[in-house]
């Protein structure tokens, strides 16, 4: 099960700059009660299928 309070960093990554609206809304629901470092870039992607990569780094013990 995934866990946000072990999330310490994450990067988005975006193929559309119209989406950041959307993804910060869904970041801004799952981390609701935590917030890690959190960076979002618009790039290219290798796969035109994909709109949104996420990168995270958990802290698992």
């Amino acid at each position: 099960m995934r866990s946000p309070e072990r999330e310490r960093r994450r990067t988005d990554y975006l193929a559309d700059a119209d989406d950041w609206e959307a993804v910060g809304r869904v970041h801004g629901e799952v981390f609701a009660t935590v917030r890690p470092a959190a960076t979002m870039l618009v790039v290219g992607l290798l796969d035109p299928r994909k709109r949104v990569e996420i990168e995270a780094v958990a802290h698992v013990a």
